[in-house]
């Protein structure tokens, strides 16, 4: 399993990184000094962190500029995680999901992957959501990766063949769930 593209968000210095593709092969960043490219790096870290990476803490690692709305309660930048892997299968990507939601303590992961012209694409809710169903929103994400899905009210997977949707999907996932969280 690979990570094929990222986008970071709301952490340390980085408001939006925007969609990146990471290469294959590649395993260096290069840019300006203080430009954020170590807060990029950490927050990739989280992905598939290992025995030493600390865990994120809002208070030391969303922005500055926002402490007072985390503090109050007004941002929850960890509902929604989204995640895009490569060559990863439909067990692996729940298995990930469940890992980044207990993890990350989010209300709902969105994680996609495309490989020999197939998308496989998976929603999680935590329990605690029992009003929001990952099958609806499977069945709405299905159409855009030219597929369909199902699953359990907490759980839905769904595949398709058209690879070049896949971004499309992972966005309105989550801009479809952190709508019905707010």
């Amino acid at each position: 399993m690979r990570l094929q593209r990222a986008r970071v968000r709301y952490y340390r210095s980085i408001k939006d990184s925007g969609w990146f593709e990471i290469e294959h092969d590649k395993t260096v960043l290069v840019g300006p000094n203080e430009a954020g490219k170590t807060a990029l790096l950490k927050a990739l870290e989280q992905v598939c962190p290992g025995p030493l990476v600390r865990p994120i803490d809002p208070l030391r690692d969303y922005p500055r500029s926002d402490y007072h709305q985390i503090r109050s309660g007004n941002l929850k930048p960890r509902d929604v995680v989204v995640a895009e892997v490569e060559g990863a299968s439909g067990s692996t990507l729940r298995d990930l999901s469940d890992q980044l939601r207990q993890r990350e303590g989010a209300a709902a992961v969105v994680v996609a992957s495309a490989a020999d012209g197939k998308v496989a694409l998976v929603v999680n809710i935590d329990k605690s959501h029992d009003g929001i169903d990952a099958v609806s929103i499977v069945r709405e994400l299905g159409p855009i990766i030219g597929g369909g899905g199902g699953g359990r009210a907490n759980l839905a997977e769904a595949g398709g063949r058209n690879v070049d949707a896949v971004r499309e999907a992972l966005t309105a996932g989550r801009d479809r769930l952190t709508s019905l969280l707010a």
